[in-house]
């Protein structure tokens, strides 16, 4: 999990191809790259990190061979940092301005309804039902087949349901799970997790869950965060979204406790995912 507290811009000038012919550049132009590096040590370490990424580009602009990278390989999480729990449990807002728990070892695992049915082919029966008795996002069919699973599953961990916006949430405990390894992967295929969701775990080696409404949810246009690099005009800005964003989703839950299945299981991560996200109150889902 690369979340970083300093970070650095280098800009380079590079011979990149702008036509090509069979495949193979015929005309070539120079063009700037911005390369960003982070670090949790020193300025000096973030932009020696920025500088090696504009030489393996430039290196594979120009052909070079160079080593190649592991099966799997960590990318940044260019987030601003909101509050540390501990190490390996920290709180940043994400690009569109909602905070989210990044989490090395709690397993989060997203499920999408439409996708978790269309994955046991049922999603053209739940639409019929949806259009015939109106039945809610709350699909209890779709919490009664999530069960099903565990139960088959006959571990000894500890599993928390949430019920979310478009489907549910599960919240693993019980085990430190490492977001790209294998056994991750399983889980993630066992429950029908959301693909996107899933690969952007493997990617960044962590479990990433949302603790604040979807601006758009709550009546707010999407705003893009300008991250690490904000003019002061910017930052303004920023702060200024943030304060009416905060506002108005503080009227939101982002998930609602629905129940657990295994031993009881005392997390202070739980805690801080519960509270975030109002799992215990009767407001509107966002």
């Amino acid at each position: 999990m690369k979340i970083f507290t300093i970070w650095a811009k280098y800009e380079q000038l590079m011979r990149v191809p702008i036509e090509f012919q069979n495949w193979q550049p015929v005309k070539f132009g120079n063009e700037v790259y911005t390369f960003i590096g982070g670090s949790n040590q020193s300025y000096e370490d973030a932009l020696s990190k920025a500088v090696a990424k504009a030489d393996i580009v430039s290196a594979r602009i120009e052909g070079k061979r160079i080593p190649s990278k592991p099966h799997y390989y960590e990318v940044e999480i260019r987030e601003e940092i909101i509050a540390t729990i501990d190490e390996k449990n920290i709180i940043t807002r994400n690009r569109y301005g909602a905070l989210v728990l990044n989490s090395q070892n709690v397993m989060s695992i997203d499920i999408d309804s439409d996708y978790f049915l269309q994955a046991t082919a049922r999603r053209g029966l739940r639409k019929l039902f949806k259009f015939i008795f109106g039945i809610s996002e709350s699909d209890p069919d779709i919490l009664s087949q999530i069960e099903k699973i565990i139960k088959r599953l006959d571990s000894p961990l500890t599993f928390r349901i949430y019920q979310t916006f478009a489907g549910y949430r599960l919240l693993v405990m019980g085990h430190k799970f490492e977001a790209n390894h294998f056994q991750t992967k399983e889980y993630f295929k066992i429950f029908h997790s959301d693909p996107l969701y899933a690969h952007l775990c493997f990617k960044q080696n962590c479990f990433r869950s949302r603790l604040s409404a979807k601006p758009w949810r709550i009546g707010l246009k999407r705003k893009k965060i300008i991250f690490p690099f904000r003019t002061e005009t910017e930052n303004e800005e920023h702060t200024i979204w943030v304060r009416g964003y905060h506002q108005r989703a503080d009227q939101y839950s982002v998930c609602r406790f629905v129940k657990q299945i295994g031993p009881d299981c005392s997390d202070k991560v739980i805690d801080y995912h519960d509270k975030f996200c109002k799992v215990h109150s009767s407001l509107p889902l966002a």
